[in-house]
């Protein structure tokens, strides 16, 4: 359904970003996009953001899940996440934000991770964004829901919106 969270584990991509987030923190997810109907998904790639086909099938079961608001969307709140989303289209991929997401996934695992958001000032830019950012931000934009755990949707991991007590495993 249009909002499914889509998140693929490391070895479901061979991208570097992936290897980095697994060996930081060891998470569970390293990649997560969104679901926006007729077989398309939005992700925030090393390309930028973009409207791909949906290669969640090309993939074996068990590298992906998909994940689902429990209270359901209704029409209204699936069209404005895909509009949010649309606004994103061609948005700059956040590499500079890539090596803080590497240290905070892995100081996540030992409680330390709100020290570095003391220490990091929050640059609310939307110019660039990673692929967790990317669907924290349109969910917030677009229905007001906060996938977030963190103070900044700059420092939410896939395992942050995976492990969201709001969502549920549909596939």
């Amino acid at each position: 359904q249009i909002g499914d969270i889509i998140g693929y584990k490391p070895k479901a991509t061979k991208s570097l970003t992936s290897a980095l987030i697994k060996l930081g923190g060891k998470q569970r997810y390293s990649h997560v996009l969104m679901y926006i109907g007729d077989g398309q998904v939005i992700e925030a790639g090393a390309k930028g953001v973009a409207v791909s086909g949906d290669w969640v099938t090309s993939k074996p079961k068990d590298l992906w899940k998909v994940m689902r608001f429990k209270r359901g969307l209704d029409p209204n709140q699936m069209e404005r996440l895909i509009s949010v989303a649309y606004g994103y289209e061609g948005t700059k991929y956040d590499f500079w934000h890539f090596p803080l997401l590497f240290i905070y996934s892995w100081l996540s695992k030992i409680g330390w991770a709100s020290k570095l958001l003391k220490v990091v000032k929050k640059i609310d830019d939307t110019k660039y964004v990673n692929c967790s950012e990317l669907i924290s931000r349109v969910y917030m934009e677009a229905i007001e829901y906060d996938l977030s755990d963190e103070e900044s949707h700059d420092f939410t991991l896939p395992d942050d919106i995976m492990d969201n007590p709001n969502l549920e495993e549909v596939l």
